[in-house]
């Protein structure tokens, strides 16, 4: 970063002692965004984007941007979140949602310390689609409506599948609060859908959705009707367990249903909760589900030593937060952006010393001499003066890697890091300190720590701050001199993945908490977030090297360059199938066994198929963690996603039928999940090619056992030609109803003939 002349002479005058903020020198400009037209009541498509310049017109990284409603507040337009915070191009974004007026909202954008540094842009409401009448006014679940009124062809556009948990990421009809869609022959002034089942009975609303689209809502009255749910092949419904024996019974004669029991609900890593699935009974022959030991591979000292590094992120968010506010009410610009602008860019060869932890408690601390081996436009890395280190060619390969690939990638996905020193690069420090975190014993026993972010680092009062932004990593030691072997070469391969992980960490922190004072993220969608930016390294080498480039055997799904990015995802996915009652999408046991890390890496990647990939910069760029953060930036209930997710699991590609037979809200778009599993099974040496169990609940019968909270059992409920309707009841085993907390649901959906 530059410092304008201004700012240098306010520096400079040591009798005065007057320092305008740099930010005041700043100019910005609109990229895009503005004159947007969307409906009212809709969040514009496009976010509001602007570019900031320093004085001598450079694009400024770490701005933080507020973004605030001038014109159009009384009519409810608002930021969904007012600050931005500026990417190594200079380029802060922030997203508006219009009010329910048919009028011009205006939004300013400043930088934070320098509100006269302002620029203006501007939306405007269009009429939102009207919804005058919905025939019949009093129904039950199963009857056709019609809805009339004008604008309403956004009905039509939804993913497909017929049921309330089917079609939510496009067009549809909002009845009472739940997303069924629309039938066909959608038009402009007419729409028609099927009312969904197990609604609360008495008056609810009605309206029409796309999106963030909405018209308005008109009052009906919802009668309870308990009668079979005649789903369509391929369609499908989520009910709360609280209502399914009282709401609905699916249909018999024959028909075939995946029914999956869960618990759409965050909780105790720990607390197993009992439940019971049965299928017309009441008493009758049990199966136990039983508790799976599941798959145990992977480096568990590594996920140990993870969940100390999130526990100190959490614990100096408020000091963090503290230090941020002191500098903001200072008025002038970050203590560290004017050390850096005044000092020279390091020299590469020259030496800086570190404070590198010595203990898997982060307790203590050693000081370790390192030389700068590699200086990129975004990565400086160092090399320690002890142990042989990687070669000089070896350094320019990672650090072209880190610099050019994947930095990058990262700041393209999640945002800009903070950066503390205002040198405008990321340390990466490969020393043997972080090899002799564990001994060699421990090491083969237990396994080792790769690479690893320290939040401390970015506290600058505190006394073993390196007050940088830093990523710690193996050493070469092929001769095991520090802790067990670490040949270059595998370093090499497995570094960095490590680093792209990382680095979510560090941007993640500073955007939850410097940037908008929030908390740290909850640790299961954190280290989600993280294996997804190991994942996007990989399609970014997926997209160079299309089939059959890049690979050694004809065999491979993927290039050899991606693989190190890809395979420890779909390892980790691959052990979670296997024990989905067991192992939890929200509820980590520390920072998550691999299964875990599998089971959210999956989840968030089903999300970004339904909701786009820029999903995953919205769920950083907030102050709002856990399941908040995902209904707020997915805008739907959590129940309605990890319903429609719990079936994707095992209905996208399912066996002899053309994939594009199932709806697109129930699969994993590009990434083929069974044709993945297989070719894992086949690579890992695993017998079972699709690993996720499946559990015959025969009619007069039922399973018990007891899971987590985030985890779900699949069941078939198969019944014979002639037999009648099958009531379905989701209860604790001494059959008391779920609390409402635990997110007990089932989801069924209607297997083809």
């Amino acid at each position: 970063m530059r410092l304008a002349a201004a700012a240098l002479t306010a520096f400079a005058c040591h009798r005065e002692r007057v320092l305008a903020p740099i930010e005041a020198s700043y100019a910005l400009s609109i990229v895009s965004g503005d004159q947007q037209r969307a409906p009212a009541g809709s969040v514009l498509p496009d976010p509001l984007a602007v570019l900031v310049r320093d004085a001598a017109g450079v694009p400024v990284k770490g701005v933080r941007v507020v973004f605030h409603v001038e014109r159009g507040a009384s009519a409810g337009s608002a930021m969904l979140d007012s600050i931005g915070v500026t990417t190594p191009a200079g380029v802060a974004t922030a997203r508006l949602e219009l009010g329910t007026a048919l009028d011009t909202t205006t939004v300013v954008a400043h930088p934070a310390l320098a509100a006269g540094r302002s620029i203006t842009l501007v939306a405007v409401a269009t009429a939102a689609p009207v919804l005058a009448s919905v025939t019949p006014s009093t129904f039950g679940a199963g009857d056709t409506l019609t809805l009339r009124g004008n604008g309403l062809s956004i009905a039509g556009g939804g993913g497909g599948g017929g049921g309330a948990g089917a079609g939510a990421a496009g067009g549809g009809v909002e009845v009472g609060g739940v997303r069924a869609s629309a039938l066909a022959g959608a038009t402009d002034s007419a729409v028609r859908v099927i009312a969904p089942a197990c609604l609360t009975p008495g008056p609810i609303t009605v309206r029409v959705a796309a999106g963030t689209v909405r018209s308005n809502a008109l009052s009906a009255l919802y009668l309870s009707r308990r009668a079979p749910l005649v789903l369509a092949p391929y369609a499908a419904v989520t009910v709360a367990g609280a209502q399914l024996a009282e709401c609905l019974t699916i249909d018999g004669n024959g028909a075939s249903h995946l029914v999956v029991a869960q618990y759409a609900s965050e909780g105790s890593a720990t607390s197993l909760i009992d439940w019971r699935l049965g299928a017309n009974a009441v008493a009758g022959v049990a199966l136990d589900a039983g508790v799976p030991a599941g798959k145990r591979v992977g480096n568990a000292l590594m996920r140990e030593f993870e969940a100390t590094l999130r526990r100190t992120e959490r614990a100096i968010a408020p000091a963090a937060r503290a230090e941020e506010a002191a500098r903001r009410r200072a008025g002038a610009a970050r203590q560290g952006v004017l050390q850096g602008a005044l000092a020279a860019p390091p020299a590469v060869g020259s030496l800086r010393t570190f404070n590198v932890i010595t203990t898997l408690d982060g307790s203590r601390f050693t000081d370790v001499t390192a030389r700068l081996r590699f200086a990129g436009a975004h990565l400086l890395i160092y090399g320690d003066t002890i142990g042989p280190g990687f070669t000089d060619a070896q350094y320019r390969a990672l650090g072209s890697q880190f610099d050019e690939v994947l930095y990058p990638i990262d700041i393209a996905a999640f945002g800009s890091e903070s950066d503390v020193d205002g040198d405008g690069h990321v340390i990466a420090l490969f020393t043997p300190a972080v090899n002799r975190l564990v001994t060699a014993q421990e090491c083969g026993q237990k396994g080792y720590v790769t690479g690893f972010f320290y939040g401390i680092d970015l506290l600058v009062q505190n006394p073993n701050s390196n007050r940088a932004e830093i990523f710690f990593a193996l050493a070469p030691d092929s001769a095991g001199t520090f802790s067990c072997p670490h040949p270059a070469a595998d370093l090499l391969r497995l570094l960095p993945g490590t680093f792209a992980h990382e680095l979510q960490h560090m941007i993640a922190f500073n955007q939850h908490v410097l940037a908008r004072f929030g908390d740290v993220e909850e640790t299961w969608l954190a280290e989600g977030l993280s294996h997804i930016a190991e994942e996007l390294a990989s399609k970014h080498y997926e997209a160079k090297f299309p089939p059959p480039l890049g690979r050694t055997s004809a065999a491979q799904i993927f290039p050899d360059s991606a693989g190190p990015f890809i395979a420890p995802q779909l390892l980790n996915a691959y052990v979670y199938l296997n024990s989905t009652r067991v192992h939890s999408v929200t509820s980590y046991n520390g920072a998550g066994s691999i299964e875990e890390r599998g089971a959210t890496w999956l989840f968030l990647r089903w999300l970004a198929e339904q909701k786009g990939e820029d999903i995953f910069r919205r769920l950083v760029q907030t102050p709002r963690t856990g399941i908040a953060n995902v209904e707020q930036e997915s805008a739907e209930p959590f129940g309605a996603l990890f319903g429609d997710f719990s079936l994707a699991l095992w209905v996208d590609s399912l066996p002899g039928l053309p994939r594009a037979s199932v709806p697109a809200r129930l699969r994993f778009g590009t990434r083929e999940l069974r044709k993945l599993m297989a070719r894992e099974a086949t690579i890992s040496g695993f017998s079972d090619p699709f690993p996720l169990p499946l559990f015959g609940l025969r009619v007069g019968g039922f399973l018990n056992s007891a899971m987590l909270a985030g985890t779900m059992t699949h069941t078939i409920v198969q019944t014979s030609p002639g037999e009648g309707p099958v009531s379905l009841r989701f209860t604790h085993q001494d059959l008391t109803p779920f609390p409402h907390l635990f997110g007990a649901q089932v989801s069924i959906f209607r297997l083809p003939p």
